[in-house]
């Protein structure tokens, strides 16, 4: 009877630190359950918010409103600066040369035109002062009367 009386008070001494070990194991256990309850949702949500940052932007805009922006807005954009190298002397001097050739192929008829115009306004004017005299000499002795 004693060694039942010992096993049963091992068994007995044994279950109560078994228990309580059990006890604080399963505290352990279940205050993980409970941070990991608060933990996930936050998680997900980070999680889900990342995802929404890193996701592909649809947008709701046509071509065609946004080329028409893009003209509206064009001269507010500033260009990154140009790198300064040897040869930037070299593409003023092809532009300078273009330019000198555009105005070179141009210049007759614009040149005609602008006569024609100086000529048309030469006309105008002499006609007006013509006019301008005749109303003076008309109005001559009324002008004298103010």
């Amino acid at each position: 009877m004693e060694e039942a009386e010992d096993d049963g008070g091992d068994d007995m001494g044994g279950d109560d630190m078994g228990g309580d070990l059990q006890d604080m194991a399963n505290q352990e256990q279940s205050d993980d359950e409970d941070i990991a309850d608060f933990a996930e949702p936050e998680g997900d949500a980070q999680h889900q918010e990342d995802m929404e940052d890193k996701a592909i932007i649809h947008s709701n805009i046509t071509r065609e409103e946004w080329l028409i922006e893009c003209e509206r807005v064009a001269h507010k954009l500033k260009l990154g600066k140009v790198a300064n190298d040897g040869k930037e002397w070299r593409s003023h001097l092809d532009q300078t040369r273009k330019f000198a050739d555009n105005v070179q192929a141009h210049l007759p008829d614009v040149r005609s035109k602008l006569e024609r115009l100086s000529d048309d306004v030469s006309k105008a004017l002499e006609r007006i002062s013509k006019k301008e005299q005749l109303l003076s000499r008309s109005f001559e002795g009324m002008t004298g009367d103010y």
